[in-house]
């Protein structure tokens, strides 16, 4: 059903509301929402139904049924919001969770890497160590072995000069021990120079830090020196200061002096 309503006494009409039980079936073009102005189309729904309404309570319970209909939607508009919100939330901490992780493996990989090279140096620097440990141990088996090369040399020189000399008897015999003796007593005479030259060594590197420390010696007293000759001279000039004063203060007396004589000789006059 619709109502017409004229406002020229009948000569022009036209539709002031429509009424049905099913507004969205029964006129699907009209907004079935109650009215906010007098002048607003719409269909209304609550005096259509199948048992009239009594006093307007029919009514009123059609409007609180559609307000809660309407809330209801709301409220699940509402949790629906929330739950993309939470599903989007969820989505957004996964990917700052995997972007945390992400960075963490980086920083995992880059602090391996450098322990490699840490372990890669350790190792190149302890080779470097053995080379130089095993060149000190050729050069000391070296040494040895030319010092028992030396020693066999002269026991076989010993044994041949005993040889040779076995037909003269006691003498030639004293004569290798004596050879011998002198051998050894070269060998510990060297045996001295070389720690006589460690010593000069270390006589040197004293009496050169003497001489640092005496140069440093003469420096720090010629700066004492050049101190007390500047003091001396500040001295001297507040001398000088206070003679120029006490010259001037002379000069003033003199002045007011002569001042004094000539004002008594005019009053005299």
């Amino acid at each position: 059903m619709l109502v017409e309503c004229s406002a020229d006494y009948g000569q022009t009409w036209k539709v002031y509301r429509y009424f049905a039980q099913n507004c969205v079936a029964s006129f699907p073009d009209i907004p079935s929402k109650p009215a906010e102005a007098v002048g607003d189309l719409v269909c209304d729904s609550k005096y259509s139904d199948i048992e009239p309404s009594t006093k307007g309570r029919e009514g009123e319970r059609g409007e609180e049924r559609e307000r809660e209909g309407r809330g209801k939607e709301a409220e699940g508009e509402g949790v629906r919001g929330r739950e993309g919100e939470g599903k989007t939330g969820r989505e957004g901490e996964k990917g700052r969770g995997e972007e945390v992780r992400g960075r963490e493996g980086e920083r995992g990989r880059e602090r391996e890497r450098e322990g490699r090279g840490r372990e890669a140096e350790g190792e190149e620097v302890r080779g470097r160590e053995r080379g130089r440990g095993k060149e000190r141990e050729r050069v000391r088996e070296g040494g040895e072995g030319e010092r028992g090369r030396g020693r066999r040399g002269k026991e076989r020189e010993r044994g041949e000069r005993g040889r040779g000399g076995g037909g003269e008897g006691g003498r030639g015999k004293r004569g290798e021990r004596e050879r011998g003796r002198e051998a050894e007593g070269e060998e510990v005479r060297g045996r001295e120079r070389e720690g006589g030259r460690g010593k000069e060594g270390e006589r040197d590197r004293d009496a050169e830090g003497e001489k640092v420390r005496g140069r440093e010696r003469e420096r720090r007293r010629e700066r004492e020196r050049e101190g007390e000759r500047g003091r001396g001279r500040g001295g001297e000039r507040e001398g000088e200061g206070g003679r120029e004063g006490e010259r001037k203060r002379e000069e003033g007396e003199r002045g007011r002096g002569r001042e004094r004589g000539r004002e008594r000789e005019g009053g005299k006059v």
